[in-house]
């Protein structure tokens, strides 16, 4: 994936992030990851990566050491459910 360096952008984070994870470089993704929600904290799509992240990584011990705190996990579980029910709406069919 080609795109043009900018490190003041946290979509240039995640889509790097994406990247290293493609690669099986998970630390290396969860960092860049990391540093986008750093950017941009409010942007609940980049707690998610992280999240998902964090749990390709086998790594628990971040969440239990309180590197992430509950608001995080809450942010996650809060963004993966809202995903989940849109999803089902738009699977549901009417016969």
């Amino acid at each position: 994936m080609f795109q043009e360096k900018d490190e003041n952008r946290a979509s240039y984070y995640e889509k790097r992030g994406y990247c290293y994870q493609k690669k099986g470089e998970i630390n290396k993704a969860i960092k860049d990851f990391q540093s986008a929600v750093n950017m941009e904290p409010r942007t609940k799509h980049f707690w998610l990566v992280l999240c998902r992240a964090l749990m390709e990584s086998e790594n628990f011990d971040d969440a239990k050491d309180g590197r992430y705190s509950f608001r995080t996990m809450y942010q996650f579980f809060e963004a993966y459910f809202r995903i989940y029910r849109h999803l089902m709406t738009l699977l549901t069919f009417s016969y």
